[in-house]
Order: structure tokens, then sequence, then C-alpha cells
């Protein structure tokens, strides 16, 4: 905490300090630990997590079921926040399916984006597929239903072919609609 003060301080010197984002990478087990009171104090604009950093600092091996604990706390104390929490770098550049696997994953998660490394990278993330067009579909649906009953404001709980969709089940379809360049509700 003593270098992020520094930094905080430095940063916080400059005459236009509201300019800047702040953007926090958690790379480190003391960082992870005391994520909840620096989120507190520096509120950033976003926390990314720098897994293959922690897992050296750790001496662990990288591997997905060694990271998946402090993967989703830093995603749950982020949400908590109302902080953007931003999924681990990928190392692999040459793998196109493996890496749009890994940005579905991140989508799925509820993570707001994707430490990017590579161009190549960037284009996958860019070009991904983040929906299944059953997926669409169902959100074109509960559009439908949405603008029945009058707005979002208005819905309360819909029957949708036999499934219960409730409110909190709107996010990931308006998302869905929003990605598909569907007008908006």
């Amino acid at each position: 905490r003593k270098d992020l003060d520094s930094i905080y301080n430095l940063l916080k010197s400059y005459q236009h300090f509201e300019m800047f984002t702040l953007v926090l990478l958690i790379e480190n087990p003391q960082a992870l630990c005391t994520l909840e009171t620096i989120l507190k104090i520096y509120r950033p604009f976003a926390v990314a997590f720098g897994s293959h950093d922690y897992c050296a600092e750790m001496g662990m091996l990288h591997t997905a079921e060694n990271i998946l604990w402090a993967r989703n706390y830093l995603l749950n104390f982020s949400k908590a926040a109302g902080v953007f929490c931003i999924d681990i770098a990928s190392l692999n550049i040459t793998d196109k399916d493996a890496i749009e696997i890994e940005c579905r994953d991140a989508f799925n998660q509820v993570f707001d984006g994707k430490v990017l490394i590579h161009p190549i990278q960037l284009d996958v993330f860019n070009n991904a597929k983040y929906y299944t067009d059953e997926e669409l579909e169902i959100a074109l649906k509960i559009k439908d239903i949405i603008k029945q009953s009058g707005g979002i404001e208005n819905f309360t709980i819909a029957n949708l072919d036999g499934t219960v969709i409730e409110k909190p089940h709107l996010s990931r379809y308006l998302k869905i609609l929003k990605m598909a360049n569907h007008e908006s509700i």
C-alpha cells in the first residue's frame, strides 16, 4: 500500500488529476487480500488481475484451476464496489480459437473486458461471438415482452416458453441485444 500511496499522491499532485483514469493491476496476494480497502481509498475506474505475476509471487503453476479463487474474488469485490473488472491476460498469440474461448469465458463470467497483449488478440476479441443464436432469439422475445409491458420499469416477470424470466435476468439479454446491434428498448 505504501507504493500505491506514493503513486496515487504523485498523480493527485498534477493540476488536472481528474482527467486521469486509474486502472489498478492486482499482481500479488497482498494487493488481492487488501482489495476492499484499495477500492475504497483509491476509487479506480477499473481493476485487472495480473495472474501470471500473482502465480510467480505465490510460486504456483499458472493454471485455470489455481487462479480460479483469486479471479472470482477480484471479480466479486469489483462488482460490489461498482468498479470495472478486467479479466486476465492470455499469453496465447497464435491460436485464435483458444483466444476466442478465453474471451467468451470472460464475457460469460461478467468481466468488463480482457487484458490484451497482442494485435491478434484484439482482432479476435473484437470479432468474437459472445452469445448463441438461441440467446439472441430469447433476447428478442424478451425485448418484445418489455415493449408490451411499457418498458423495463414496468417489467416484473414473464413466462417465456416455459422459462421464468425475472427483472434480474434482463441485464445479460440487454447486453446481447446491444452487441447484436438491435435497437435499445
